[in-house]
């Protein structure tokens, strides 16, 4: 078989997705359509609406429409069988899957065309528009292409186009409410036609999913599977940086063998950088809304406690992409693994022997607000917002982190976001106390810099100490012996004499820590 597709297309991705979890090589033939290799007239006689993908069997007989195509590979290899034994069952997938192409695909396109198609088709000439509109085939599409080249989509539209296409989550929360997948316990061609529209609302906005724990969990669970990685169902933009990449091989026909491709990874681990007294980790999953896996945690904690062992007196927190955190990985909550290891590593932001500072310059959801209020400082711009769905998920949150919520915000702000999972705004943040400044976003680096500076500047001893008695005294459990040792040790120290000498010759003092 030879599959003709385009790498971004969305109905290419249901087909290579069908053809790994059947198990069947085949050659591809990727179709640059920013160049419109699918309007020649050798593409035209596979398909004559001009369209990814082709499929071209054996014999030389054509197939198209991802639909039929996929109905075709699950007759002729029924192991392991893509859809529903019932008649009826598997009428109600087909309606699904056309539910999606009528109602989800056109927004989507509206999307990915923005991205893919309009910054090629609106450097056109008059004249190469022309030619290239006389050679498409269907009347919707040669509009279609017209309006991506010489009038883009607004941002309010392109906006709406993605409020509709979320409105595929209720529809699969509900389809998975008896089993793991969109037709129960068995994996279907219903859930092969969902997944390029969930990559997409993921890399979009992943926040989005924290309101369909279902979906969440089934995406986890749809990405593990081998014919995910086998079917090179990369995220949108890296696909389309491999595809304007000098040199790129768009017209390179290559042989696809099943269960070679390596799973495509999702980010990187928080990086730690230290500069003097101050030391910088940073979320490096802009992608996934910088949420937090088990590796995550692993590598914060470690991160974390080489702060400790270290002379650094100033730890700032800071995220990569739009969003700050949203915390635990649900998905892995909902397939059955614990997120015990993220209070684990929330507390010991919290205990951390240095001061800490969140720079928030994006939303910060669920867990993540935890992960912010673990700190001491917390600086934020007017495009932050949060939320915390832990009641919307069906899950109890820890005592600490309660705790924090109480002694940080009151416990009337507390049990609003609480027991509401009530979305707030920087400002409303602002007033509750969970922002501690709020700042212009041209500013908030600035700011976290000056504030930096200030503290690295001051008496670590002292410091530390009033850091950690005054965390006790919010939580209620203040040591009087320990407070009075550490009051007895800041008096007796080398930095209260620098102090006081620094003060009478009224320079800067340098403090040690002894």
């Amino acid at each position: 078989m030879k599959l003709f597709h385009g790498w971004l297309s969305s109905a290419s991705r249901r087909v290579r997705l069908c053809l790994a979890e059947k198990g069947i090589d085949y050659d591809s033939v990727p179709v640059d359509l920013a160049a419109q290799e699918q309007h020649t007239p050798a593409f035209l006689a596979m398909n004559p609406n001009g369209v990814v993908p082709a499929l071209v069997l054996d014999d030389g007989r054509f197939l198209h429409e991802s639909g039929t195509i996929c109905e075709y590979l699950d007759e002729i290899r029924p192991l392991p069988p893509l859809r529903p034994d019932d008649p009826y069952q598997r009428a109600v997938m087909r309606n699904f899957v056309r539910w999606t192409d009528e109602k989800a695909l056109p927004n989507l396109l509206v999307l990915n065309w923005s991205l893919a198609l309009q910054p090629v088709a609106a450097q056109w000439s008059d004249a190469t528009l022309a030619e290239r509109l006389a050679r498409i085939p269907t009347a919707e599409r040669r509009d279609a292409w017209l309006r991506i080249a010489r009038q883009p989509y607004t941002e309010a539209e392109k906006r709406r186009a993605f409020e509709a296409l979320l409105l595929l989550l209720p529809k699969m929360e509900a389809m998975l409410a008896d089993g793991d997948w969109l037709f129960g316990a068995r994996y279907t061609l219903a859930d092969i036609a969902a997944t390029p529209f969930i990559a997409r609302i993921a890399e979009l906005a992943p926040a989005a999913l924290m309101s369909a724990p279902a979906v969440a969990a089934w995406w986890q669970r749809a990405q593990a599977r081998p014919a995910f990685a086998q079917a090179r169902l990369e995220r949108f933009d890296i696909a389309l940086a491999r595809r304007d990449a000098p040199g790129a091989g768009h017209h390179q026909s290559l042989k696809i063998p099943t269960g070679e491709l390596p799973m495509q990874t999702d980010g990187s681990l928080p990086s730690l950088d230290i500069a003097g007294h101050v030391a910088t980790i940073t979320l490096r999953r802009p992608e996934v809304a910088n949420r937090l896996g088990p590796d995550d945690l692993a590598e914060l904690q470690r991160q974390v406690e080489a702060v400790n062992a270290s002379d650094v007196r100033v730890l700032r927190l800071r995220s990569s992409g739009k969003y700050f955190c949203s915390g635990f990985d649900i998905g892995r909550l909902a397939v059955g693994q614990r997120g015990a290891g993220f209070e684990t590593l929330v507390n010991a932001m919290e205990d951390c022997r240095a001061v800490t500072i969140a720079e928030i310059h994006g939303g910060v959801y669920g867990g993540g607000t935890d992960l912010a209020l673990a700190c001491d400082f917390r600086l934020g711009t007017h495009a932050v917002d949060m939320f915390m769905p832990a009641a919307r998920l069906g899950l109890h949150f820890y005592q600490r982190g309660m705790e924090r919520y109480v002694s940080r915000l009151g416990l009337n702000h507390a049990k609003r976001l609480f027991l509401t999972a009530e979305r707030i705004d920087a400002d409303e943040m602002f007033r509750c106390g969970f922002l501690t400044e709020l700042l212009p976003a041209e500013r908030l680096r600035e700011r976290v810099e000056q504030l930096s500076e200030t503290v690295a500047g001051l008496a670590p001893l002292a410091v530390q100490g009033m850091k950690r008695h005054l965390n006790a005294i919010g939580r209620g459990t203040l040591d009087a012996a320990a407070l009075a040792a550490d009051i007895g040790a800041a008096n007796g120290s080398q930095d209260i004499r620098e102090g006081a000498l620094a003060w009478q010759e009224k320079r800067q003092p340098r403090f040690t820590g002894t």
